[in-house]
């Protein structure tokens, strides 16, 4: 539901979100003090890795130009075109949308990197992980740099002018996470000043882009409106229902003591609140996992191995 229609309720004490991200409902006065909130974290890696997959090939071969050619019958050769072979690719947020992008981008040949608040966790695609104090350092080198992150205050803008001028002058930036990591004009100006091979957003600041943005009139933008997740792959309708059926189960095993324990070690969820975030006097004490979920078919989880698979 619309986070204002809770706005006021007493008797709620659990709300499970399709979404993985859960912003909205933090936010003070919109759920009760004692509600739990799960969301449907994990259940999405396989839709939005194939979207910025997608995303990151037209503008590698140029298909939304050639696009344009043929909606004005024009057949002419635009130039060289770029590959994953070889190609130095660059995730930061390497959570189930992350590690799953770049999975796909390894099998094409390309070598991965990435970034997270605590590079001692290895995540599946990552070849070399690296913590966010290196991403400036990190950036100048990448042929690809994709953004898979939350949006909590650290996030925001984390690409600003400065940064998105850091990155090589014909790299590809992909954002499928929160559109407020990204500044919006300052990556219009970037593109408009000849720089950058492309951009591929799935998600943009505000949401709708409203038509006087300028990316929507830059020709190396490439914009889909936030339909990389969704319900839009069968796949992803049950991983939700999976999650949900998780979360509910986990909800009534801990019901009575969710708010006195640590939350539990296999759990996949949001760090503990910092000073500053959640948990300020006046605000919502809202607590929030994702509970732990057992791989469905096609899954597995990292480090297990295939049923007969030899390495």
């Amino acid at each position: 539901p619309p986070p204002e229609c809770l706005r006021g309720s007493t008797a709620l004490r659990w709300l499970h979100t399709r979404s993985a991200g859960v912003d909205p409902y933090t936010a003070p006065g919109v759920l009760p003090s004692e509600a739990a909130l799960t969301c449907s974290t994990g259940a999405y890696g396989h839709s939005v890795s194939e979207h910025l997959f997608a995303l990151l090939l037209a503008l590698m071969k140029r298909l939304p130009s050639y696009r344009d050619q043929q909606n004005r019958a024009l057949w002419r050769d635009l130039g060289p075109v770029k590959t994953l072979l070889g190609a130095q690719v660059l995730v930061v947020g390497t959570g189930d949308l992350g590690s799953s992008f770049a999975r796909l981008c390894r099998t094409l040949g390309a070598r991965t990197s990435g970034v997270r608040r605590d590079p001692a966790k290895s995540a599946a695609g990552i070849e070399c992980m690296y913590g966010f104090e290196a991403l400036d350092t990190l950036l100048p080198a990448a042929d690809v740099v994709a953004l898979t992150l939350p949006q909590t205050p650290g996030t925001v803008r984390l690409f600003d002018k400065a940064r998105l001028l850091r990155m090589k002058g014909d790299a590809i930036l992909l954002n499928g996470g929160r559109g407020s990591c990204v500044d919006g004009q300052a990556l219009a100006e970037v593109l408009a000043d000849g720089r950058l091979w492309g951009a591929g957003l799935d998600v943009t600041d505000p949401e709708p882009l409203p038509p006087e943005h300028p990316l929507w009139r830059q020709p190396k933008a490439l914009i889909t409106p936030h339909t990389a997740g969704g319900n839009h792959l069968a796949d992803t309708e049950r991983r939700i229902a999976r999650r949900t059926t998780c979360a509910a189960i986990w909800r009534g095993r801990r019901c009575a003591t969710a708010f006195a324990e640590t939350p539990p070690t296999e759990a996949v969820g949001a760090a503990p609140p910092a000073t500053g975030e959640r948990g300020q006097p006046g605000e919502c004490q809202t607590r929030f996992y994702s509970p732990p979920v057992p791989p469905g078919p096609g899954e597995r989880r990292l480090g297990q191995r295939r049923s007969g698979h030899r390495r």
